[in-house]
């Protein structure tokens, strides 16, 4: 698959324009690279599209963070929100699953990403949440929010 490809497919996917989707994109290979070891980041290299390599470089030791911050750095990168930036990383590692196969996507991804690996959501909706806390505190919505 080329970039071009690559680059098309994240935008239909995301249901965002060309622009968009190259943002994103190099927002989620850079927060990738910053959580993979070299040798993972080499492994996913050579099967992603030239013009794509550069993002996933890596130069110093892999963080070992979590998708909530895997998706706050992606959402800084992107200029979007978190919940906007879950969705398009979604598109993103749906894309790049078909780009690198099956086996080396699951091989180099943490499991605690799998819900938005398979494109379900990982943060509870604002609203679900709102109304989570309201019951727990004996509040209305307004005042949780």
């Amino acid at each position: 698959m080329d970039s071009d490809r690559f680059t098309t497919l994240v935008g239909q996917f995301a249901g965002i324009d060309r622009d968009s989707a190259e943002r994103v994109t190099a927002a989620v290979l850079s927060t990738l690279a910053e959580h993979l070891s070299r040798g993972e980041a080499a492994d996913v290299l050579g099967r992603l599209p030239p013009a794509l390599q550069p993002y996933l470089h890596t130069a110093g030791s892999p963080e070992r963070f979590g998708v909530t911050e895997f998706l706050r750095r992606v959402a800084q990168r992107d200029g979007t929100d978190v919940e906007t930036a879950q969705r398009r990383a979604a598109a993103v590692f749906l894309v790049l699953r078909q780009a690198i196969g099956d086996d080396e996507f699951a091989a180099q991804l943490p499991r605690e990403y799998a819900p938005l690996l398979a494109g379900r959501a990982v943060l509870e909706p604002v609203e679900k949440m709102l109304a989570r806390i309201a019951g727990v505190n004996g509040t209305s919505v307004e005042e949780a929010r």
